[in-house]
């Protein structure tokens, strides 16, 4: 499960799978993942993908 985060705020807009998110929030996959990997903020840095390290078994 990933968490899009607010990084103004510190909230957390949306969770889910990267699929789930895009259609929430209507952001592209293709940005999520760019965010996810690069560790990078997206969309004018307000929003960063980061996993949820609680799904850990």
């Amino acid at each position: 499960m990933y968490l899009l985060i607010d990084v103004t705020t510190g909230k957390i807009v949306a969770s889910g799978s990267i699929p789930d998110i895009e259609k929430e929030t209507e952001i592209p996959r293709t940005r999520l993942h760019w965010s996810y990997n690069m560790n990078t903020k997206i969309m004018n840095g307000q929003y960063k993908l980061i996993k949820n390290e609680g799904d850990k078994l």
